[in-house]
């Protein structure tokens, strides 16, 4: 009995101890773990600032350059400088109809991608001043006496467009303007 005694004398002090450094090194373990990760997801966080400060390096010029193309686009199909840049006097009312309406739509479709760089706002409001384009080339047309000179519908569209007091085209342009300035 001495013996057992004896024995379970050392052996409760190397439980003890066996105890006392498991227990610090599961608290050590943890605590290295735990550091890991936080330093991980700190890492992740700042290679997630570096990969948007990228990203905008290389998509904020794209957009700006969308913003433009759609702005040129506006100005281009703004009846003034259509009528402008395809004034013809050998050409009747009818084939200048057709003409200023075929550079409206070679405009629009030349530009459609631009649509990815903008909000659907934005778009809608080109779209829209395309349209409101067209249909005032219409009206002038429908105004128009047969076999009057495409000088003559060229000054009727000016016309009509002089009496509005919202071009289209100047209402979408100062909607963009607006955005591009939140954005930027």
């Amino acid at each position: 009995m001495e013996m057992f005694l004896e024995f379970i004398k050392y052996l409760v002090p190397l439980a003890a101890l066996v105890l006392a450094v498991w227990l610090i090194l599961r608290m050590f373990f943890r605590r290295e773990t735990e550091q890991r990760r936080t330093e991980m997801e700190a890492a992740d966080r700042r290679n997630m600032v570096v990969l948007k400060t990228e990203h905008a390096k290389l998509v904020t010029p794209v957009r700006l350059q969308a913003y433009e193309r759609i702005v040129l686009l506006l100005e281009r199909i703004t009846p003034d400088n259509l009528v402008m840049r395809l004034r013809r006097t050998d050409v009747g009312s009818g084939e200048m109809q057709g003409l200023l309406l075929q550079n409206i739509r070679d405009e629009y479709d030349h530009n459609m991608s631009q649509q990815l760089y903008v909000s659907d706002e934005a778009w809608e409001l080109v779209k829209k001043a395309k349209e409101e384009t067209i249909q005032l080339i219409y009206n002038a047309g429908a105004e128009i006496k047969e076999g009057e000179k495409g000088i003559d519908l060229c000054r009727h569209v000016l016309e009509l467009a002089s009496q509005s007091d919202n071009v289209p085209t100047t209402l979408a342009i100062k909607a963009l303007k607006k955005e591009i300035k939140k954005l930027f």
